[in-house]
Parts: structure tokens; sequence; C-alpha cells
């Protein structure tokens, strides 16, 4: 598994490989559950859910 990357300009998101292989993207932050965010960043359907 690959270990996550932090994006820039995004706070609390980060990305990494699931065991597919496939880039996910997750938004947690301290004392919330992790949401997993659909799109790439960048795209509007990334933007809305973030």
């Amino acid at each position: 598994m690959g270990r996550g990357l932090k994006l820039i300009g995004f706070c609390y998101v980060s990305s990494f490989s699931d065991r597919h292989g496939k880039v996910r993207y997750r938004y947690r932050r301290t004392g919330q559950k992790a949401i997993y965010l659909h799109g790439t960043p960048g795209s509007p359907e990334f933007a809305l859910e973030y």
C-alpha cells in the first residue's frame, strides 16, 4: 500500500493508493470521521464535496 500524500491547497486532505491501485482522496480532521472524496482535485465534483 502506498504512503499518503498531503495535497497542497486542500487542508486535511491526503491521497493514497488502495489495495486495487486506485488513488483515493480522504478528508480527515481531528475528532471527525474520515470522508472519502470523489473525483480528482481541481474537478467541480471534488470541490463540491470538499
